[in-house]
This record gives structure tokens, C-alpha cells and sequence, in this order.
């Protein structure tokens, strides 16, 4: 039975609408507190963010033509925070949603049918995989200890960012040292020890050698058995069982580099990651009956990334930079498959690129613009299969058809920003071409008018045009040729918004509505007796929703507070994206203890509104609560310890699995983190 589209319930909405109005009077009555704290600090530092992702020039959050969260290392500090994507799920309007191996995808105002939607970028560098159209599998984790900034955005960016960049983007900076330090070598070391046997430690190391520079950090994760207990039912048997969920994750990166005022600035940079994952959530009963209690897959992954950037300033403020990237990557995953058997699936991959951007920030005429070149090259070496029985005997030992694909990407994109009526008016406006060996050409743009009527207030009407080109593996098919689709189409994504966003020095209001059309949406048709799906498009889709976040301090007292209600819709069907949570609520309250040198956060996170599964015909999930505090204790200048205590209340949240288990997947129980960091 298809699932109705849910209705907007409008107390829940009249709450979520009023809340901005509201907190920009609170924040006009109460007066912050006379003594500068470090909450007002951090706010300050949050409103006046640096947003590089939206565009080839530096924004902020008054003018920048996206919906953009920036998280940073104070924010997973304070979250508790042990993986990349954890601080993501923090946010309004995203669901960190389980896939095979244990990987997580980042959605994004619902769709949640496919783990495919967003580009990922490290330091610029696109890693999704052309295989998968993702980089869930080959690079689930980018380690925290080598990252300092997260940034997410919400909406179609394929003007900056081309294929797969349709849902948004999640773009992530490793560590730099500062620039500005008078220390010409400093390094930190950190490490924490988690009561469900969970290590992290990792060392970040920075030198300022005149105009040139070296950072390199690195961290090794290890994740015991955690004996995570699930559920499984068959139509004449059930039971229980256990996975162990364990992880091994190790990260380097290394940067070398000049940063120059008015002359040439370049860096080079090297990064490896590799990653084991064993025993977690494999195929479910949905999906695949039969399997009892073998319901689980392991992966091991390799990657291996060179990148090298150039920067030139040129006359009239204007600027060439060229990147350079070459990644490879190799993945070896098992999983239980029908009847019982082993499959295992080896496959190795890389991609190259080159980015030549010239741009100008100012001029007479208003009109900041940026004109870009670019080429992207990717292939997948080497794919091919075993399938043994029960009791590890060979089958059969062959090539998939995805082996030695390729795909070309040749790019030109021109963006502009004129400035109007005396600064208060702002016009961006973009357009991109790309040709792609294997589905032709296609178009996106984007365009948004942003009127700031005060220094405190934005009012933005934004557009944009996305797209997704289908993986290698949606056109060739998975275990057999004859899956293939070669007339697939991209999907492609519109969308609209209408953004408000007040701030003063201690308070931050932002209220976001938004509507999405998707059209030629690729799903698999079927999921045959081989585990091979054919892909079709099936149709178009469409989501609509509001977002909202308010923070603000007063004295010792932070508070963030934020939510999203979100109704997305296959409308070729009439059901629902049913395993995307139809309301999110966020509560952050902070205080800090300046004479203790102690700071308290406690955060909520409530989502509401979810199925089993992506098939509507799948069991309502209940309402997940989980309840964090953090606890910080500065010891001195160097020393800073952490206490982290993660679903505080040891409720039983269960999420939804792309491949239906009972009950969905279980959420993470009861643990307490111990960490340090200590710098010298």
C-alpha cells in the first residue's frame, strides 16, 4: 500500500515560522553580558563566518546565494563528535542515512531513495567515485583530527561544482596551521578513549618558515566489538543475532606550501586514507529473504590523493588559479547474498582533473565575476567478483561490467555578482556547461537576488539548476551485462527558496522555505536472483519544506535552536520518501564556568516521521531522541580535557536501513569519551 502524503500538522509550523520573529525581539530585550565571554566570542566568529564553498570568492552569511552550514572544530568538540559525518547530523534538513558496510549518506531535504545527491569535496578535490556516484564506500570517514572545517550546502551548486552536485555539497578543509602565529613550529596532540572500546589519537604539526609553510596531521581510529544486538524475522522463522561493528581508520596528510600578500602563492599536498569495517548491517529481510541471522558485510578501502594548487594575482584585482588532482582507490567488500552464499566484489578506480579560473573581485561597474575551465577524467581499472557458497567453496570467479569504463567531463562555467542601490542589492547570477563522454551535455544555472535592508537583516530569493549523470555502475549494471541501461538520462533537480536572516553580535536568525522539483529520478527496477538491479528513470519527484536556526547568548548562557519539517514526493507513484524524517528538532544549551575553566553542552536531537525503509509499505519508525553533554575542563594555556557523554539517556533509537531490517537499525547505545588535547 502506498503512503499518503503526510500534511503539515500547523501548530508544529506556526511554531517553526514564529520562532524567528521571536527570537529577534528576545535578543532586542535582554542585554548581553557587559564582560566579553567566549560564547559571545564564538558566536561573533560564527555570523562573521568565512564561506568558501558557494562560489570562486569568499561569502558570508548576509550575501552568500546558498544555504550554507558551516560546522568547525569548536562545534564537533562540542558535540562529541567522533566520525566526519557525526557533526553533520546535527544540522536542520539533513539525515545521516545507513547504507552497506557501515557507510552513511548525507541527505538532504528528503529524496531519500538513493545514497546518491551530493558532491564531496576535500580541499576542492571532488572524491565521489564514478563507480557508485558517491564517496560513502571508498572514503566513508575523513578523520576529524585532520579536518578544521565542514561545510554543507543545501541545494543544487552543479554551476560550481558540476555532476553529482544536484542535493547539495558537503566540502571539507583539513587542517592549517596559523598564518598569523609568532610560534614558527607548533604542534598538538590529541587523543580520547571511549567506554564502548572506541580509540582515536592523532597528532597535527604546523611550521611557518618565512612565506612558506608545512602542516601535516594524521590520526589512527580503532573501534572494538560493540555487540550491537538486532532483530531479524522470516516468514517462518526469527531471531536474534549481533553484529560487532568494528573499525580501523588511518589518515595522513601532508601540505607544503607559499602564501604571498601580492605575489605568486602555490601548495602541493599529499593525502592516503585507508579504512577497515567488519561485521556491520548487510542486506535486510526486504531486500533479500532467507539470509536468518547472516545479515552482515565487511570493507576495506584504500585512497590515495596528489593535489597541487597555483594562485596568481593578476592587474585590477583580478587573480588566475590552477588545480591539479590525480586520486586512485581500491575497495574489497563481502556480504551474504541468497541462499546463503559469499559475495565479495574487488574494484580499483582513479580520477584526474584540472581547474584554470580567472576571476575578478572588483571593478567600476560593480561586478565581481569568475570565469572557469575545467576537465575531469575517471576510470575504473579493475572490478570483478567471487561468489563461494555457505562454506567458502568457489562458484564462480568473473569480470563486472563496469570494468574499464570511462568517463570524460569537459566544463566551462562564468559567474557574477553586481552590487546595486548602494550595496543593499545583490544580483548573482551563473551559468555551466558540461560535456560528458558518456550522456552528452547539460546545463545548470543559478540565480539569486539578495536585498540587505539594514546591516543586520537579508532577505534572499534564490534558484537553482542541478544535475546527476548515472554512475558507472547505474549504466553497466552490478554481476550481470545484461542489467545494463545505456539510455539512461541524468537526473536533474530545480530549485527555489526564499531565505530571511537577522544578526546582531550575540544572536543569529535564519528562516528558510524551499521547494524542489526532481525529474528522470534513476532507481532500480528490480532486484533479480543474480543481486544485479536494473536502473530506469522512474519519472519526477519533488519536496518542500521549511528550515529554521536561532542561536544566541546572553552572559555565561548560549542557546541554539534549530528544525526543519520536510514533505518529499515521488509523483510518479503518489507515495512519500518515507525514510526521510518528516520533523527535525535541534537543542543546544551551553554554559560556561570562566573561574572553573569549565564549559557544560547539552544537545537534542529529535527526528520524527520515519519508515523502516524506503518502501512505503514499510512499519513507522518511533520518534528518535538522543540526548548529548559535553563537559570541557581547560586545564591551562596547553591543556584542554573533554568528557563527552553520547545518548545520555540510553534510549533506543532506531533509524531507517536502505536495505529493511526489522525495526530499522539500531542507533547508537550509552558511552562515555575521555579525551585530550594538548599543544606545545
Amino acid at each position: 500500500m502506498l503512503v499518503q502524503n503526510r500534511q503539515l500538522p500547523a501548530v508544529k509550523f506556526f511554531l517553526l515560522a514564529a520562532l524567528p520573529s521571536l527570537f529577534a525581539a528576545f535578543s532586542d530585550t535582554l542585554e548581553a553580558g557587559e564582560e566579553a565571554d567566549l560564547f559571545q566570542l564564538s558566536l561573533a566568529e560564527l555570523v562573521n563566518v568565512e564561506i568558501l564553498s558557494a562560489s570562486e570568492f569568499s561569502e558570508g552569511p548576509l550575501t552568500v546565494a546558498s544555504s550554507v552550514s558551516v560546522v568547525d572544530e569548536d562545534d564537533w568538540r562540542k558535540l562529541g563528535s567522533r566520525r566526519s559525518k557525526d557533526p553533520l547530523g546535527s544540522l536542520p534538513g539533513v539525515q545521516l542515512f545507513d547504507l552497506l558496510y557501515g557507510a552513511q549518506t548525507v541527505t538532504i531535504r528528503g529524496y531519500s531513495s538513493s545514497p546518491r545527491g551530493h558532491e564531496t569535496l576535500l580541499d576542492g578535490v571532488p572524491i565521489n567515485s564514478f563507480t557508485f556516484n558517491n564517496s560513502h564506500y571508498q572514503y566513508n570517514n575523513v578523520n576529524l583530527g585532520t579536518l578544521e572545517k565542514i561545510e554543507l550546502i543545501r541545494g543544487p551548486v552543479s554551476v560550481q561544482y558540476g555532476s553529482d552536485a544536484f542535493h547539495g555539497a558537503v566540502s571539507m578543509q583539513s587542517y592549517s596551521g596559523d598564518r598569523n602565529s609568532e610560534q614558527a613550529h607548533y604542534t598538538q596532540v590529541r587523543t580520547s578513549l571511549a567506554s564502548n572500546d572506541l580509540l582515536t589519537t592523532g597528532l597535527r604539526h604546523s611550521s611557518n618558515l618565512d612565506q612558506h609553510y608545512i602542516d601535516i596531521s594524521l590520526e589512527y581510529l580503532d573501534q572494538g566489538d560493540q555487540d550491537i544486538a538486532f532483530d531479524w524475522e522470516e516468514a517462518t522463522a526469527s531471531g536474534s543475532s549481533e553484529w560487532a561493528r568494528e573499525e580501523e581508520s588511518h589518515q595522513f596528510i601532508a601540505k607544503f606550501g607559499r602564501q604571498a600578500e601580492e605575489a605568486m602563492s602555490y601548495e602541493l599536498g599529499f593525502y592516503t586514507n585507508s579504512q577497515e569495517r567488519d561485521d556491520f548491517h548487510g542486506y535486510g529481510q526486504e531486500l533479500i529473504p532467507g539470509l536468518d541471522e547472516l545479515r552482515s558485510s565487511n570493507i576495506d578501502t584504500d585512497f590515495h590523493l596528489g593535489k597541487g594548487y597555483l594562485q596568481i594575482p593578476l592587474a585590477n584585482t583580478m587573480e588566475a588559479n590552477l588545480q591539479l588532482f590525480y586520486w586512485e582507490s581500491s575497495l574489497e567488500d563481502f556480504r551474504w547474498g541468497p541462499g546463503k552464499s559469499q559475495w565479495l566484489w574487488f574494484k580499483d578506480e582513479n580520477r584526474k582533473g584540472a581547474k584554470l579560473t580567472i576571476k575578478q573581485e572588483s571593478n567600476p561597474i560593480n561586478t565581481r565575476w569568475s570565469l572557469a575551465f575545467e576537465g575531469d577524467w575517471a576510470e575504473i581499472t579493475d572490478a570483478y567478483r567471487k561468489d563461494l557458497t555457505t562454506a567458502g567453496d568457489l562458484i564462480i570467479k568473473e569480470d563486472e561490467p563496469t570494468k574499464g569504463l570511462k568517463r570524460d567531463i569537459k566544463s566551462v562555467t562564468a559567474q557574477a555578482t553586481t552590487t546595486l542601490s548602494n550595496d543593499k542589492i545583490q544580483l548573482h547570477y551563473g551559468i555551466r556547461y558540461d560535456d560528458i563522454n558518456v550522456v552528452g551535455g547539460d546545463t545548470s544555472g543559478r540565480l539569486g537576488l539578495v536585498y540587505l535592508p539594514t546591516s543586520t537583516t537579508s532577505l534572499k530569493l534564490l534558484y537553482g539548476r542541478g544535475f546527476r549523470p548515472p554512475s558507472g555502475a547505474e549504466r553497466r549494471g552490478f554481476r550481470n551485462p545484461l542489467d545494463e541501461n545505456l539510455d539512461l538520462e541524468s537526473e536533474t533537480l530545480d530549485s527555489y527558496e526564499i531565505v530571511y536572516i537577522y544578526q546582531t553580535d550575540n544572536s543569529l536568525a535564519e528562516f528558510t522555505l524551499f521547494y524542489n522539483e526532481l525529474e528522470n529520478e534513476i532507481t532500480d527496477s528490480d532486484f533479480g536472483a543474480d543481486g544485479g538491479p536494473t536502473y530506469i528513470n522512474l519519472g519526477d519527484g519533488e519536496s518542500k519544506g521549511a528550515e529554521a536556526q536561532f542561536k544566541y547568548t546572553v552572559k555565561q548562557w548560549a542557546f541554539d535552536l534549530s528544525g526543519s519539517y520536510v514533505d518529499s514526493t515521488n509523483n510518479q507513484t503518489g507515495a512519500d520518501y518515507v525514510a526521510f524524517p518528516e520533523w527535525i528538532f535541534n537543542l543546544g544549551i551551553a554554559y560556561k564556568l570562566p573561574a572553573q575553566h569549565l564549559e557544560i553542552y547539552l544537545f537534542n536531537r529529535v527526528e520524527e516521521g520515519m519508515q523502516e525503509s524506503i518502501d512505503p509499505a514499510s512499519e513507522d519508525l518511533s520518534t528518535v531522541w538522543r540526548t548529548d553533554l559535553h563537559v570541557g575542563y581547560q586545564q591551562s594555556e596547553h591543556l584542554i580535557w573533554t568528557l563527552d557523554f553520547r545518548n545520555l539517556l540510553d534510549r533506543d533509537n532506531y533509524r531507517p536501513y536502505i536495505y529493511g531490517m526489522t525495526d530499522g537499525i539500531p542507533g547508537d547505545p550509552f558511552s562515555a569519551m575521555l579525551g585530550l588535547h594538548f599543544t606545545f
